[in-house]
């Protein structure tokens, strides 16, 4: 059976690198057509956390056996969907707040409050009218290709959303289906290995991404909180940036600093400061408390191979790369130290 599979695998590779071409398109028409697919498993495996803790605790009495999947999912859902909404219905207004006091002070200036520019200005604003509406009409089919793409995404990430609530509700059929499949293309050691691999990587991914999906609510109360006693401008409104940054490891917490402190500058660059140094204290105080706890634990890596997982997998994946590039290079690892640790003789009768 091993070698029927390397067999196939192998003809249907050269029939590709023979019309590279057709590679390509099959290979983008396919990957299209598996990022809902994706969308919904990083999204159950998101979920698959919260959910085991109300199965185990909250609703682990007997009597709930046969409501206890369907009332766990209703209630991680609810969390996460009330969690969601809530942050954008509180940062949304400080949001369009933002944007009014930019077109207020933008209108201030042109209309006369800085007289030093004197005419200079109408001719400035002049030239940027004119280089905007050539501009406008020259990249007005990119434009609109952004937003077909835009709505296009949003229409995957609800699909991908559905099909992962779907996978919640029946992960243990689906996780029997894909045992299957390993039991017939493996022998039973390497099955076995596989599905504890299997096993290991889902347990790892799920719990690495709600800790770190907890952690950063943490860490963006903790810095709202911090932004009002400060009286730091727009405080929830950066506090929902740093959060956000703070979703991608060591590298996210720069990224969400800077554009947090861009912000908090166009109103005043001594609270820029402020903010800038709030927000180093309460990172360094989150790496030695709340982070190993929460997500530490499930990475068990050196902080050089997380930086190069992040930036690695960002650089090969975009978004998706940053996010999941650490558990992915946790779990390699991980399997990789099994694999050593096993003696040679078990290795050569796996074999």
């Amino acid at each position: 059976m091993n070698k029927k599979f390397i067999l196939l695998a192998a003809v249907v590779l050269i029939l590709f690198a023979a019309d590279l071409n057709s590679t390509r398109s099959l290979a983008q028409a396919v990957t299209e057509a598996a990022y809902p697919v994706f969308v919904g498993v990083v999204f159950a495996l998101l979920l698959n956390a919260p959910l085991k803790f109300f199965e185990k605790t909250l609703l682990s009495s007997p009597m709930l056996n046969k409501i206890r999947r369907p009332l766990s999912l209703a209630i991680t859902l609810f969390l996460f969907a009330g969690t969601a909404a809530a942050v954008a219905y509180l940062a949304l207004p400080e949001l369009k707040e933002s944007f009014s006091k930019l077109e207020e002070g933008l209108k201030s200036f042109t209309e006369g409050d800085a007289p030093i520019f004197g005419n200079s200005v109408d001719g400035v604003l002049s030239k940027l009218v004119a280089e905007g509406e050539k501009f406008l009409s020259e990249k007005l089919p990119d434009i609109a290709e952004i937003a077909v793409n835009t709505l296009k995404e949003a229409l995957y990430l609800f699909i991908g959303a559905a099909l992962g609530v779907m996978m919640l509700a029946s992960k243990e059929s689906l996780a029997g289906s894909l045992y299957a499949i390993v039991d017939r293309i493996f022998d039973e050691s390497k099955a076995a290995l596989v599905k504890g691999a299997l096993r290991a990587a889902a347990d790892k991914f799920s719990r690495f991404l709600a800790g770190q999906a907890v952690e950063a609510l943490i860490f963006g109360v903790a810095c709202y909180l911090a932004f009002l006693a400060f009286k730091v401008p727009y405080a929830l409104l950066v506090a929902v940036v740093v959060a956000a940054g703070n979703l991608v490891p060591m590298l996210g917490g720069y990224i969400g600093g800077a554009a947090g402190f861009l912000i908090v500058l166009t109103v005043s660059p001594g609270k820029a400061l402020v903010f800038l140094a709030i927000v180093v204290v309460l990172q360094q105080i989150e790496q030695v408390t709340t982070y190993p706890a929460i997500v530490g634990k499930y990475v068990g890596l050196k902080s050089f191979y997380v930086l190069l997982a992040v930036v690695v997998g960002g650089g090969l994946f975009g978004f998706w790369g940053l996010v999941l590039g650490v558990p992915v290079a946790a779990f390699v690892y991980n399997l990789a130290s099994v694999v050593l640790r096993r003696k040679p003789k078990e290795i050569k009768n796996s074999e």
